[in-house]
């Protein structure tokens, strides 16, 4: 189940080790989740199927990126 409240989505995430992130199995998770849900999406985080961790994943052009301790560096307005 994907969560959509804002209250929930803006917990702090916890940082993880790529290994812990594959042990844990939460890539797997996100991939299945993302294959069956109902709501196009190009990719999903962690923390929107209710796991506070620090990861997500993203498909770019048939590639699927798996990204864990995302940093943000730069912001730009729309």
């Amino acid at each position: 189940m994907i969560i959509t409240d804002v209250d929930q989505l803006k917990v702090q995430s916890k940082y993880l080790t790529v290994d812990k992130a594959h042990e844990c199995g939460i890539m797997n998770d996100l991939q299945e989740e993302l294959k069956r849900s109902k709501v196009p999406g190009c990719g999903l985080a962690a923390i929107q199927m209710g796991r506070p961790l620090a990861c997500f994943i993203m498909i770019v052009k048939d590639k699927m990126y798996k990204v864990v301790n995302p940093t943000i560096t730069d912001k730009h307005d729309s």
